[in-house]
């Protein structure tokens, strides 16, 4: 098939993408009527060549992210903070006494747009393995969530700096037991 698709020129990050670069890609939709099987694609912006992506199938109507070069106009810093909150229930049954507390993960995404030009980024935040860790009320609900990534996209004007928390708890207890106590 050889044919103009619609979509958006974006970047996409991920922690495993080398050297604190997004990827260039694009939100592209299949607006053609026939199924695009796996395989590899030319992207061409414009009349210019932008690189090779390799795809998975896509449905007429469905969107994807695709990533098919480095952007080296996107610095992307990540740092990690955990936390516990204070104690929010206290349970006491049979000489047992639970208190019940939320502990919190935090990564700041700091952005860098290089460029003269605005940016849109996806950032890809990993959903662990744990599906008790949460996203906290605090963080933006993100646009799009797969089964391994929440994905939050973040506008940067020129040159902008702009720092993006992604904040996550999981309820968890510390138990205490009174026993053989005398007067």
């Amino acid at each position: 098939l050889q044919t103009r698709m619609e979509g958006e020129r974006v970047s996409i990050f991920n922690e495993q993408t080398p050297a604190n670069r997004p990827m260039s890609g694009m939100l592209l939709k299949n607006t053609s009527t026939l199924t695009l099987d796996d395989g590899s694609m030319t992207v061409i912006d414009g009349d210019a060549y932008a690189g090779e992506a390799l795809m998975e199938r896509l449905k007429p109507g469905e969107e994807r992210l695709i990533s098919f070069a480095l952007d080296l106009g996107t610095l992307i810093n990540v740092t990690n903070d955990e936390d516990r909150l204070p104690t929010f229930m206290l349970k006491v049954h049979d000489g047992v006494a639970a208190a019940y507390y939320y502990n919190i993960r935090r990564k700041v995404y700091t952005l860098v747009n290089q460029t003269d030009q605005p940016r849109v980024v996806y950032v890809e935040h990993p959903i662990g393995t744990d599906p008790s860790w949460k996203l906290s009320a605090d963080t933006v609900q993100p646009d799009l969530k797969t089964a391994k990534h929440y994905r939050f996209r973040i506008a940067l004007a020129p040159h902008q700096k702009i720092q993006f928390p992604v904040s996550e708890r999981k309820e968890d207890y510390d138990s205490f037991q009174l026993s053989d106590f005398t007067r």
